[in-house]
């Protein structure tokens, strides 16, 4: 689940034009994030982001950035992750270490199935919404 800040950053930016691709498990260890994130994929997707289900589940994290940064750890780019869990990643600049991170994507997004957003139902909507607030909660 992408914070509120990282979601706008991702949907602002496939708004002008920027490709972005998003890997997720189709099934992750964790159901109420599952359940949850439907609200973030859905806006992404309208926004323009391709978003694409990978049938296994990894706890790796992987960014690469216009084929000149790639970022590779276990933090979820949230404050939770960096700040109370201590969780890293590492940067990679070099244009070969960049293009190695890119091809490995493109290969796991080759045993993935693209996403289509549908409108939740009330029920899931406001499941959607009470997990949501109890996550920002805890």
């Amino acid at each position: 689940m992408p914070d509120a800040a990282l979601l706008m950053a991702l949907c602002l930016a496939a708004r002008r034009g920027v490709v972005v691709d998003l890997l997720v498990p189709a099934r992750s260890n964790h159901r109420l994030s599952d359940m949850a994130r439907g609200r973030a994929l859905r806006s992404l997707a309208q926004a323009g982001g391709r978003i694409w289900l990978a049938p296994g589940m990894m706890h790796a994290k992987l960014a690469v950035f216009d084929q000149t940064l790639a970022l590779c750890g276990s933090a979820n780019l949230d404050s939770r992750s960096l700040l109370l869990n201590y969780e890293l990643m590492c940067a990679f600049h070099p244009p070969a270490d960049v293009q190695r991170f890119a091809d490995w994507f493109d290969q796991e997004r080759g045993t993935a199935q693209p996403y289509v957003a549908t409108a939740p139902g009330l029920a899931r909507d406001i499941a959607e919404g009470m997990l949501l607030w109890l996550g920002f909660q805890l």
